[in-house]
């Protein structure tokens, strides 16, 4: 994204992330940023009403995911609204890929243009990163805009790592869904929780 094009992310306060348009974050202070927010009587995204916002403001890049949203994504409809828009969509799956991993919430891979995730939150492995595509060219301009344009060579003690985490998560498959459906039931107590139910 160029300097000054519109960003469209969660609101912080509702769940989002500060990567996804705060204004202490570059994301925010870089670009225009349109926040869409949770429905205030239901707590859950109003996918007509992030569609009208996108529809309205046509922003660059969606940014699907959050950091305190307990709720699955309705990716496909997402998916809908970014081409009603013009826009590319990125899911940003960093606290939720642990339970994405194990098919407990929906797979964003293949509606989004890009998958971004954390190897260190819900996954519970070392310290990283990781940036999925289907598509190429969207590759390979993050691929140079990481390397050389933020950062210099990998840690491949960290890529080893990492490795092992999914080796281990596939050689644990029932262990690993069985934590993760365990969280998605205590997201869902919280949740329940909060609304006084």
């Amino acid at each position: 994204m160029e300097p000054g094009a519109v960003l469209m992310g969660m609101k912080l306060t509702h769940g989002g992330h500060l990567t996804h348009g705060s204004s202490v974050n570059i994301s925010g202070r870089r670009h225009r940023i349109v926040s869409y927010a949770v429905d205030p009587k239901t707590r859950r995204l109003d996918y007509d009403a992030i569609e009208a916002l996108a529809r309205e403001h046509r922003p660059r890049v969606i940014i699907g995911g959050s950091s305190a949203y307990p709720w699955d994504f309705d990716w496909p409809r997402l998916r809908k609204i970014a081409d009603a828009a013009g826009s590319y969509l990125l899911a940003d799956i960093a606290h939720l890929a642990g339970m994405v991993v194990a098919g407990v919430l929906s797979n964003p891979l293949p509606h989004a243009d890009v998958v971004t995730f954390t190897t260190h939150k819900a996954l519970a492995g070392p310290r990283g990163a990781v940036i999925l595509s289907r598509r190429k060219e969207l590759m390979d301009k993050i691929n140079l805009a990481v390397f050389p344009g933020l950062q210099g060579g990998p840690p491949m003690n960290s890529i080893a790592a990492i490795g092992r985490l999914f080796e281990l998560i596939v050689e644990n498959r029932e262990g690993y869904v069985a934590y993760q459906r365990g969280v998605v039931e205590n997201t869902g107590h919280l949740a329940r929780g909060t609304r006084g139910s």
